[in-house]
């Protein structure tokens, strides 16, 4: 949602309520209109507000195909590098990865993290398209000191598709600026949001 389109429905809000106000506040026009200006504005934000952090997450708006698809949360999967290693000419084992979202109504920020590395979204997006609902992304990715001689700080991106209603499983591809590419599945979610790939772990070991 761009903010364009978010000014749009405050001002909406604003107008209904405000309408509704004249309606059903006798007196000098003038009047009411001093007494409604201040209620209106705070009453539309808060309306605004509601929907931005929670509203939009209910069981009712998420039929629609307007509304973002909850993807929030913690997610533990896999990630599965393409990337053959010269010296053994083969590829590494995958590795198990957790992808941190955090969303509104109106945003979404992604973190993956594994044992090596954190990966940041710059930008990213929840979209309804003809083949479906995908998580959209760019991001850079900060490997731990002690990896950066074998993997350096890099960009990326990545899509993936958005199974399940509510959502279940989470599957796609990434890229790299290193010429690198590989695909990533969660299938796991929790609704607490980590902040640290320990700290991730710990959910699931805490639902087993």
């Amino acid at each position: 949602m761009t903010s364009r389109a978010r000014t749009q429905i405050v001002v909406t809000i604003a107008l209904l309520i405000f309408c509704a106000g004249i309606v059903l506040v006798r007196g000098n026009p003038i009047d009411v209109i001093i007494r409604l200006y201040s209620v209106v504005v705070l009453t539309a934000l808060a309306v605004f507000w509601i929907w931005e952090r929670f509203g939009w997450k209910w069981k009712a708006a998420q039929r629609f195909s307007q509304v973002p698809r909850d993807i929030s949360g913690t997610w533990l999967g896999e990630l599965n590098s393409f990337w053959i290693d010269p010296s053994t000419g083969s590829t590494r084992a995958p590795k198990t990865a957790v992808l941190v979202v955090r969303q509104t109504a109106s945003s979404v920020g992604v973190a993956l993290m594994t044992d090596e590395s954190l990966s940041r979204s710059s930008l990213a997006k929840v979209s309804l398209g003809a083949d479906g609902v995908h998580l959209d992304y760019m991001y850079l990715n900060e490997p731990k000191s002690k990896f950066r001689s074998n993997s350096p700080i890099h960009h990326g991106s990545s899509s993936m598709a958005i199974s399940g209603g509510p959502a279940n499983m989470l599957s796609g591809h990434y890229w790299t600026d290193r010429d690198t590419r590989g695909e990533l599945t969660f299938n796991l979610r929790s609704l607490s949001q980590a902040d640290t790939y320990e700290g991730a772990l710990s959910l699931f070991a805490e639902a087993d």
